[in-house]
């Protein structure tokens, strides 16, 4: 038995599933081969309660999905990077690391002065795990697409300049977002948003110049 399995946290002292054996096995191997005092300890501070593989439909591939306490979200960012390109090695495939939360129903029995909390509801929670699986990276608008049947899409647009980065792996990330909420999501690509900004503020000014001198023009009239 290696020591590395301290780094599982498991709900009712539930037996440890192979898969969660080997992911823990991959941290310790990488909190032991760090050298670096600060990073060693978040890396000792990064543990796990959940592994599954997630089947990637669109390439028949598999990507691996992990679990932690939201406690160690805060820590595993330091090393966020780390840690996901040395398990992506060592498994082969696609990782996706996520924090655990826990959703209360509307319908939740609550006491007279105790509200829902706003970060327990079902849209906060889903919005929240994107963040996660997006993770180092960000969105830069989203939008849902209806379909005549009913079915809805997610449509998550991300800076043109992450497109080298993030190709690979938005078929993975969709997969995985659909095992955590049975949501569809897709992805595109949209130039820089503050360039586009930028754009627009000068159509704006230009616009408003013309309107001013066609209003002086008229006065002198």
């Amino acid at each position: 038995m290696f020591s590395g399995l301290d780094k599982i946290v498991k709900k009712n002292k539930n037996k440890p599933t192979e898969t969660e054996e080997e992911v823990a096995k991959g941290l310790f191997e990488l909190e032991m081969k760090e050298t670096e005092t600060e990073e060693k300890g978040f890396l000792k501070g990064v543990v796990i309660c959940e592994s599954i593989y997630v089947p990637v439909k669109t390439t028949g591939e598999k990507a691996l999905l992990i679990k932690i306490p939201y406690k160690s979200l805060a820590i595993l960012k330091k090393v966020h990077e780390k840690v996901v390109s040395y398990l992506e090695k060592k498994f082969s495939c696609t990782v996706v690391i996520v924090a655990e939360r826990n959703i209360i129903s509307k319908l939740a029995p609550v006491g007279c002065k105790q509200k829902r909390p706003r970060s327990r509801t079902l849209t906060v929670v889903h919005d929240a795990l994107l963040q996660d699986v997006l993770y180092p990276h960000e969105m830069v608008g989203k939008r849902i697409r209806m379909k005549i049947d009913g079915s809805r899409t997610i449509k998550i647009h991300l800076p043109e300049s992450l497109r080298e980065k993030t190709e690979g792996s938005i078929q993975a990330w969709s997969s995985v977002y659909h095992k955590l909420t049975n949501k569809n999501i897709a992805f595109e690509y949209v130039r820089d948003v503050m360039a586009r900004k930028k754009k627009n503020q000068i159509i704006d000014l230009k616009l408003h110049i013309v309107l001013l001198y066609h209003s002086i023009f008229k006065k002198k009239k």
